[in-house]
């Protein structure tokens, strides 16, 4: 969504406020010079604002009133993941220690996701969930991604959180809650996901591969032999192959390139076939991403280790697709 401009904050908060727009003109300057008119920004700005008590409603009036001198003087950043994190940072322990783990299962996880990294503290986590729920940050929704029913609460009339999935108000969320551990803490909670899932899959040729191989790639720190760095190599083999069958050009090009990078020297030698393979794949990810610079250099790079004719010629038949494509001859 592009940014709002002061008359479309003008208008909102003349909705939002049932008042007229020549009372809030002041205020939505002041607001929009603030949030840039980031359409989540400015809605995150506001509650913030409520919940600071520098927008309220005046019950004895009848009316909303806020602090022009006290919204000036806050503390505000205009990087939107920034404004975020602080916020995130108000929540209780639990809330902090809820969200960020489960920010790096991405947008949307499960009670059965956060149980694998938990470390023991599933307390931390249900209440942390609940905090994270009533600030807003958070909603739940079905396992089966239905809309939330009123069979999902208990007899206490509580919420069945092990039949709720959940998902963070926004990416910016999730990116904010992610970047609040440090970066030890971060890659040793996905190494512990990239293990579970492949505990509970059938290993790299499940569908959930594509969230195997990031986890892998963000606990690169901790691979510490050959036989793992292979296996998250192999991971990334596979998600860019699914990705390109997609069409997910650059989401295939990356997972591509992070197989090659975690490739150990002696690779050619020891796995031959995922090397060439991955050699391969990464070779028309980058011609199919335009980069072709890099895709000649991994055509190389493949041709000089062939085993084979074979193995030679299916690259260079790729290479003369591409050049034909390029009117290069």
């Amino acid at each position: 969504i592009s940014p709002l401009s002061v008359r479309d904050v003008d208008a909102m908060l003349s909705d939002s406020l049932v008042m007229p727009e020549e009372d809030v003109h002041e205020l939505t300057h002041l607001v929009h010079k603030r949030t840039l008119g980031n359409p989540f920004f400015l809605s995150q700005f506001l509650h913030s604002l409520h919940r600071d008590g520098l927008l309220t409603f005046d019950h004895s009036e009848g009316r909303w009133t806020w602090d022009l001198a006290g919204i000036r003087g806050m503390e505000i950043t205009d990087n939107v993941v920034e404004f975020m994190s602080r916020k995130i940072k108000n929540l209780s322990e639990a809330g902090q220690f809820a969200l960020s783990r489960a920010a790096c299962f991405g947008n949307r996880f499960s009670l059965a996701d956060l149980r694998a990294v938990a470390d023991g503290r599933m307390d931390l986590v249900t209440e942390g969930l609940g905090e994270a729920m009533a600030y807003g940050l958070l909603f739940a929704l079905r396992l089966d991604n239905a809309a939330m029913e009123h069979t999902l609460e208990g007899a206490d009339g509580s919420l069945r959180l092990d039949l709720c999935s959940f998902q963070f108000l926004h990416d910016r969320v999730q990116q904010a809650a992610h970047g609040l551990l440090e970066e030890d803490v971060r890659a040793r909670i996905h190494y512990q996901a990239a293990r579970n899932l492949m505990q509970e899959t059938n290993g790299v040729g499940d569908r959930r591969v594509f969230e195997m191989a990031t986890h892998m790639n963000f606990a690169i720190p901790l691979l510490r032999s050959d036989d793992e760095r292979y296996l998250a190599a192999d991971m990334n083999l596979e998600a860019g192959r699914r990705a390109r069958a997609s069409a997910a050009v650059a989401s295939a090009a990356r997972y591509l390139r992070q197989g090659i990078d975690l490739l150990p020297p002696n690779a050619w030698q020891e796995r031959y076939e995922l090397a060439f393979d991955l050699c391969e794949e990464a070779m028309l990810g980058e011609y199919l991403s335009g980069n072709f610079t890099r895709a000649d250099e991994l055509a190389a790079l493949a041709i000089r280790h062939a085993r084979s004719p074979v193995g030679e010629a299916r690259i260079l038949n790729i290479q003369t697709i591409q050049y034909t494509h390029r009117g290069r001859h």
